[in-house]
């Protein structure tokens, strides 16, 4: 059993092998000839029709080429014979009169207010002329009745015509729609992936640098090798996580990210590991799959509340919290008080994009950053970021 788009391939093959209205143009115009050539009416009747005929010639003949010759011929072609119907004994007038009156009814360029009236027009001189002549009643509503559904299968073809027209324009808006659609997903993309590089660079690459500016400075104008070795380690360290934060942005462009607990929990050891405090990391709620934009946005809003609790409250134990509510993700990131007043830093470290660039991140993915002291009489600092997921 052949599907549908095999039958689409055939109408259209079909469509373009012979056109609707060159079928339509072609059966009518051997009807009306024969009907002519086969007329037993008088003369003045023949020539009506034979007039008639000729305005069709030029409809056919200027259809494609001059629409508004075409359509008048058309009309005029159906008009003529209408007065002579009521003469004819043969019924040649009303074919003559009735089949273009129903091409003229198919006519998508003409208001259907316009055809209508024109129809009822030629239906008022038929009744007339068929009481001029003194024909039966029969006579007159069959030649009406003729008219009327020649008149209604024009009206039919001419709205299915309107119809196929209509869906052609709708599909081509929509072609246009996603062709726009596509356009901005592709600049959305490019966005996105100018914004992970630059968020890579700028955190891992400006820290290094600071870093390595002080190593040097520590070593060719005071000579403290120990220090500046403590600096080269922290360079190192800072390598590695850009270096770690470059795959992350690549496997969320590849879709390929790791999942959202996993991540967290990872960097929390990491964290834990370098800074030597106790971080808890802990989930609630199901875990469920997320975009990957929320995922890397929540995994850099963790990041940086961890960096900043590093820096301003060193030793302090953390807890981080991944909760999966019904409509959204939340991550809070807890510092407890710090044990002691920091001694100053004199080179303070970068630390990104801070919490302005953590909140622009989270707005771009509809999500939310509040950061503020967890308990003004103990001290702490509390960082909470949600996303609708």
């Amino acid at each position: 059993m052949r599907g549908s788009g095999d039958e689409s391939t055939e109408l259209g093959l079909a469509e373009r092998v012979a056109p609707g209205w060159l079928v339509v143009q072609v059966v009518s115009t051997l009807l009306l000839l024969g009907a002519l050539l086969t007329a037993q009416a008088s003369p003045l009747v023949w020539t009506v029709c034979g007039a008639s005929f000729l305005c069709w010639l030029l409809f056919a003949l200027s259809d494609r080429t001059w629409p508004r010759v075409s359509t008048a011929a058309l009309a005029l072609c159906s008009l003529l014979p209408v007065p002579v119907v009521g003469l004819s004994t043969d019924g040649t007038a009303i074919l003559m009169a009735g089949v273009p009156l129903g091409v003229f009814a198919a006519l998508a360029g003409i208001s259907a207010n316009l055809i209508v009236a024109f129809a009822g027009f030629e239906i008022a001189v038929e009744v007339a002329s068929c009481a001029l002549t003194h024909q039966g009643w029969a006579t007159m509503l069959g030649y009406a009745i003729v008219m009327l559904i020649s008149t209604l299968f024009g009206l039919n073809r001419r709205q299915y015509q309107v119809q196929a027209h209509q869906a052609e324009l709708l599909l081509e808006q929509t072609r246009l729609m996603h062709d726009e659609h596509a356009k901005a997903a592709a600049l959305q993309e490019r966005a996105r992936i100018a914004r992970e590089i630059h968020d890579v660079l700028a955190h891992s690459l400006g820290a290094l640098s600071v870093q390595l500016d002080l190593a040097e400075g520590l070593l060719s104008v005071k000579g403290d090798r120990e220090a500046a070795l403590e600096r080269l380690r922290r360079s190192r360290r800072l390598a590695n996580e850009g270096l770690n934060e470059a795959r992350r942005a690549v496997a969320a462009l590849r879709r390929n990210t790791p999942p959202l607990p996993a991540s967290l929990a990872e960097m929390a050891a990491e964290h834990e590991h370098d800074h030597g405090v106790p971080v808890a990391f802990e989930t609630t709620g199901a875990p469920r799959s997320v975009r990957p934009e929320t995922a890397i946005s929540l995994l850099r809003a963790g990041r940086e509340a961890l960096t900043n609790a590093a820096k301003h409250a060193p030793g302090a134990p953390v807890s981080v919290l991944l909760d999966y509510a019904a409509e959204k993700v939340t991550l809070r990131v807890h510092n407890e008080p710090v044990p002691a007043p920091p001694d100053p830093e004199p080179d303070p470290q970068p630390s990104g994009y801070g919490l302005v660039g953590m909140g622009e991140r989270l707005a771009l993915v509809s999500g939310s950053l509040v950061a503020r002291p967890a308990d003004p009489a103990r001290g702490g600092w509390l960082v909470t970021a949600e996303v609708p997921e």
